[in-house]
């Protein structure tokens, strides 16, 4: 993560829980953490291919992809995936997501549009035809394809180095409002910098609703979460389980499935100890 985590400011708020008509006070370690999360998701305009017909043309004879566009690539169930640039026209990167969202995964995919044969163009669905599976061209481009290291539920196809240069990384994760509503990259944030008690939650709320992502290293023990809506009302409750050798393609993720106000940082149990659960709502004083 960014050094942005070190100033930001803390301060002890009154958090106000109603709990079924009862109002429950809790003294809170509250993060002005809005310059951290500015920048925490970056919305972008999705293409979805969903059938077989869907994925097989992709991008293909794409001259040019706007900056913030991509296709996301629907599989039926969990599967290695292999993408390939064959009929491409412009250098692509490739995130593998699992069935949760979360990118497990970042591939670079080269076109060679001069490997394709001229004399057999490929402008519609219907000219791969002209293609057997035996041929060279389509042996060279299986050769070159990028396969997932592990099952993967979604594949994410971006402009050529778009994932980096928006520091977009593995444990991140990709969220969408159906196939025709908005969509957005959400940056993971490490809660194991906030330093909860079971006397004190710490809470992280933003200036405006956007989605969040957050992810514990392996060094940390478990947390519990809980989102926050626009109208301070508890959206969900999750754990994230910490304390374990995990590989960067299995940290423990959880992300919002829309935008939300901010986000509860809990020991493990606290929610439950004080019969907090999802609906309750908050208010902040200090």
């Amino acid at each position: 993560m960014k050094s942005k985590l070190i100033p930001i400011l803390l301060f002890l708020s009154m958090l106000i829980i109603n709990v079924e008509g009862v109002e429950k006070s809790i003294c809170a370690l509250q993060y002005d953490a809005c310059e951290l999360l500015e920048e925490n998701a970056i919305e972008i305009t999705l293409e979805h291919a969903q059938t077989c017909e869907e994925r097989q043309w992709g991008l293909m004879q794409r001259e040019e992809l706007p900056y913030n566009q991509g296709m996301l690539f629907h599989y039926d169930y969990p599967q290695r995936v292999s993408i390939w640039a064959f009929n491409c026209l412009i250098d692509l990167s490739v995130a593998f997501l699992d069935e949760c969202g979360v990118i497990r995964e970042i591939r670079q995919l080269h076109c060679c549009p001069c490997r394709m044969d001229c004399n057999r163009p490929v402008l519609a669905p219907a000219d791969l035809a002209l293609y057997p599976p035996d041929d060279p061209v389509i042996r060279y481009f299986c050769k070159q394809a990028v396969i997932s290291s592990q099952p993967t539920t979604y594949a994410l196809e971006m402009n050529y180095l778009w994932f980096q240069e928006n520091g977009i990384k593995v444990g991140d994760a990709v969220v969408w409002d159906g196939c025709t509503g908005p969509a957005w990259v959400v940056r993971s944030l490490d809660i194991g910098c906030f330093k909860p008690t079971y006397a004190q939650p710490a809470v992280l709320m933003l200036d405006d609703p956007q989605p969040m992502s957050v992810w514990l290293p392996c060094s940390v023990e478990s947390r519990d979460i809980a989102f926050v809506d626009g109208e301070q009302r508890i959206l969900s409750i999750a754990t994230l389980e910490g304390g374990k050798n995990y590989s960067l393609v299995s940290k423990p993720v959880v992300y919002s499935y829309g935008p939300v106000q901010g986000v509860i940082v809990a020991l493990p149990g606290w929610f439950n100890s004080r019969n907090i659960h999802e609906g309750d709502e908050l208010e902040f004083t200090n």
